[in-house]
């Protein structure tokens, strides 16, 4: 994990773990949501599994059960976290946050690609040249 700077609340991506595989450990999640047990905290990764695989999403691929740190986990995709905040308990604070974190998200990743499509369709390769068009004129 990423040590956060003091009188910060740690953020999603402070609990990243990098490695061949990109992934967040269950146990840190389950924290960061608010959740002080591993029954309920797995009920809500049961919801998400159910998701999966209504979307016909290989969950092997997903939520991945682990042995972490010498204790059993799980290690999470980036979609199986946004599936399992969606699915979190909207009475915990620390879920409500967690969904607003993932629907910033995935608007930053659109206003990105539209932005890309912009810079595609000016003919411009990097965004550096987009920005010299800009400062010229």
């Amino acid at each position: 994990m990423n040590k956060p700077t003091p009188d910060v609340e740690p953020t999603f991506e402070d609990f990243h773990k990098s490695s061949e595989d990109d992934f967040w450990k269950a146990s840190d999640l389950m924290l960061m949501l608010g959740y002080q047990d591993r029954k309920t905290f797995k009920q809500v990764i049961d919801k998400a599994s159910k998701v999966l695989n209504a979307l016909e999403v290989d969950i092997t691929e997903n939520i991945i059960p682990s042995v972490i740190d010498n204790k059993q986990d799980f290690k999470l995709s980036e979609l199986a976290c946004y599936l399992i905040a969606m699915n979190g308990d909207p009475q915990k604070p620390e879920v409500i946050y967690a969904q607003a974190y993932f629907i910033h998200q995935k608007e930053l990743s659109e206003g990105m690609k539209a932005l890309s499509s912009i810079y595609k369709k000016a003919g411009i390769i990097q965004k550096d040249d987009f920005l010299s068009l800009i400062i010229q004129e």
